[in-house]
């Protein structure tokens, strides 16, 4: 079992390698491409760098995909945590999908369709640019529900041998808040609740970040612990009605 699921965070670990390739040198997308930009400078964007914009897109696809196994993980943990017919575990691995894994993987394919044909309208190009960042920055109710239930269950274990330390819960319900600005997006071009500004993209970002290199060390810290609870875990996959 330890192997799997030091494979899970090894996968997450890809991913989130992929995600930066994709996004930093392919795409040219962070910082990103202002959402105050007209249609011409948003086109000449796609134009000018529609191969690395495509070649970015699909190591996003691969990317988004990579990181299930790694918040299967998580929900694994969580179900270890919690009693016996907790929801958490559901919530949180169904909730982390809805706010990183779809969205990333509709706006990757969105924006590779507007690179796909350079010769589109300028307007064409720029509308599918904005549903593109909309996608991948809007879903922040997801966001905050998922480190939540995270939180929630890391709060909540007695167990004398925790498998996450107790301050690892408000590192959790912090991250969450932290994605809350980016809900504000759609009323702003300029400044720092606009898709490129600071209470939106990069604090989100941020908050991202750091709690990914904070949970990997400590998934790989609790990489033993289920393979000490497997009779339970399969006494109580046992006893699920899914």
């Amino acid at each position: 079992m330890g192997g799997v699921q030091k494979l899970c965070i090894w996968s997450g670990v890809a991913g989130a390698t992929l995600l930066f390739l994709g996004l930093v040198p392919l795409m040219g997308f962070i910082p990103p491409i202002p959402p105050s930009a007209d249609a011409t400078a948003v086109a000449a964007v796609y134009r000018h760098n529609g191969i690395g914009i495509i070649a970015g897109c699909s190591l996003l696809l691969g990317a988004f995909g990579m990181m299930i196994p790694f918040y299967s993980l998580i929900s694994a943990h969580i179900e270890r945590m919690e009693p016996a017919g907790s929801p958490l575990a559901k919530a949180q691995l169904g909730l982390a999908i809805l706010a990183v894994c779809v969205p990333g993987t509709m706006a990757a394919m969105v924006w590779m369709v507007a690179a796909y044909r350079p010769g589109r309208s300028a307007d064409t190009i720029l509308l599918l640019n904005d549903l593109g960042w909309m996608l991948l920055l809007a879903p922040v109710v997801s966001g905050l529900l998922q480190n939540l239930a995270l939180g929630i269950a890391v709060f909540n274990e007695r167990s004398a041998a925790p498998t996450f330390p107790r301050w690892f819960a408000y590192f959790n319900f912090w991250t969450g808040m932290a994605f809350l600005p980016g809900g504000l997006l759609g009323f702003f071009k300029t400044g720092p609740f606009a898709w490129n500004g600071f209470l939106c993209f990069w604090l989100g970002l941020s908050a991202f970040g750091v709690w990914f290199v904070v949970t990997v060390p400590l998934l790989f810290k609790a990489a033993n612990c289920l393979s000490g609870d497997a009779g339970t875990g399969a006494k109580r996959f046992a006893r699920s009605p899914i």
